[in-house]
């Protein structure tokens, strides 16, 4: 049994992916999908209750008895139309 959780809006939408991927490349593994409610993934860990957790960097709390390994970098964008006076400035602050 190999338990996963997420506490990431992306791993969601992968959800059906990742069972389907897993089933094929290792047939008869159990694969536990869960979603990461509580704030302190670590006890989870340290208690075996998770194997592996995704989750954003600014939920990380480091501790020198787990390892952090960068899994992806989610770039977001802002789309706009090149006429828009928004393109010249150097800086935009969401409000």
């Amino acid at each position: 049994m190999l338990r996963v959780s997420w506490h990431v809006f992306e791993l969601p939408m992968l959800h059906s992916a990742l069972i389907a991927t897993c089933n094929e490349k290792h047939p008869g593994l159990q694969l536990e999908l869960t979603l990461q409610t509580n704030s302190d993934y670590r006890e989870d860990l340290f208690e075996m209750r998770k194997d592996i957790v995704f989750l954003y960097e600014e939920d990380l709390h480091p501790d020198p008895r787990i390892t952090f390994i960068p899994f992806w970098t989610i770039n977001n964008y802002l789309v706009i139309n090149s006429a828009n006076p928004l393109v010249n400035k150097e800086h935009i602050e969401i409000e």
